[in-house]
């Protein structure tokens, strides 16, 4: 399903050329990133230094004394920080789905050639023609959403790290680094406790579509009219199967999600605990420390990344799994000559017909290739 992609002259274009065009503009919005939490830290100190001024000399400030300089420049930037925050990501969001959607044309045009024109449909496997089409939907899909979390979670591990690391050095309370060595630490304690607590989604996911499909697959026959499907009976066990298998998905549901929400409310305390005696004794200022809970937040979003997404994990690996199985049992053929859905309608011609349902009524569909 990858080399269908990224190994064909008739995709490299996309591939490379918009994949490339997407990551500059995330290292933009890295860049972006970086300078709002600057200027954080340099608004919350301008803020502290207002009141101290105020407390100070118990004089109400004036408009012109509020808005000087420095304050008018801090809206100017953040003003100027804002147009790659809010323009960027639907830019992102609108390419990566352009180039998910051509991954999936890519793998089911390729699919669809080796399975109805080498093989002639003569391939012993369940559900073939849900893993062609939904399943190869999910799989654009998944590249989409997940893909996106985890390059995001890099890129932000990758700037933000060490910012963080510069921010808590130097400090008596602790090491240099320190809270850096706990985030890390303590995500990485969690990955694995998470690893154990839901190795039992994939297959449970797994199995889910194949039930889904056997359901979808009677329901598609009835509508043909074929003999002998759709019956109240066929569909009543089909269905008792899928719901038992849901509901047991659901309850391994209950305890993983159990698990993430008591790791999330622990890992909220630790910057607090680990900074509130550097704010007593004057080691931090208030834009300091905001700073540092910018960047603390935004490494632990990217190291739970993981963490937060593992329904959606194992989703992605149910289909990628679904969609290899399906790879090794077709014919092999030449990437660049598999693209049957962009033929030039001048070039189609009626190569084959093939019975796709024999139900008494000699329905048979045609099958257009060059």
């Amino acid at each position: 399903m990858f080399r269908q992609y990224y190994c064909s002259r008739r995709w490299a274009l996309p591939a490379y050329g918009l994949g490339g065009l997407i990551v500059s503009l995330w290292l933009i919005k890295a860049w972006a990133d970086l300078r709002v939490n600057d200027w954080t830290g340099r608004f919350y100190n301008e803020l502290q230094g207002a009141f101290a001024e105020h407390n100070s000399t118990d004089v109400t400030l004036d408009e012109d004394d509020s808005l000087d300089e420095g304050w008018r420049s801090l809206i100017v930037e953040w003003l100027f920080l804002s147009i790659p925050a809010v323009t960027i990501m639907p830019v992102v969001n609108w390419l990566t789905r352009i180039w998910a959607f051509q991954w999936r044309q890519a793998i089911t045009a390729d699919y669809i050639y080796r399975w109805r024109l080498l093989a002639k449909g003569a391939v012993e496997l369940e559900g073939i023609s849900q893993r062609v089409q939904d399943d190869a939907y999910q799989l654009a899909k998944g590249v989409d959403s997940f893909g996106q979390g985890v390059f995001n979670a890099l890129l932000s591990l990758g700037t933000f790290v060490p910012l963080l690391w510069r921010l808590t050095s130097g400090m008596d309370t602790w090491p240099d680094g320190a809270i850096v060595g706990v985030n890390v630490g303590s995500n990485i304690l969690g990955i694995g406790i998470s690893s154990l607590v839901g190795r039992y989604l994939i297959t449970l996911e797994y199995n889910n579509q194949a039930v889904e499909a056997a359901f979808r697959k009677e329901l598609v026959y009835a509508e043909d009219g074929a003999a002998g499907y759709g019956t109240i009976e066929a569909c009543r066990k089909l269905f008792s199967e899928l719901r038992g298998n849901y509901y047991t998905l659901f309850l391994h549901l209950i305890y993983f999600e159990l698990w993430s929400q008591t790791f999330d409310r622990a890992t909220t305390l630790v910057p607090m605990l680990m900074l509130g005696h550097a704010v007593y004794e004057g080691e931090l200022t208030l834009g300091s420390y905001m700073q540092i809970i910018g960047a603390y937040t935004t490494v632990q979003g990217g190291l739970s990344m993981l963490i937060h997404r593992w329904v959606e994990v194992n989703e992605l690996l149910s289909v990628v799994r679904r969609l290899s199985e399906l790879d090794t049992r077709l014919p092999p053929s030449d990437n660049d000559e598999s693209d049957v859905l962009d033929q030039p309608a001048a070039q189609i011609l009626v190569k084959e017909t093939t019975p796709l349902v024999d139900d008494g009524t000699q329905r048979r569909r045609r099958l257009l290739f060059t």
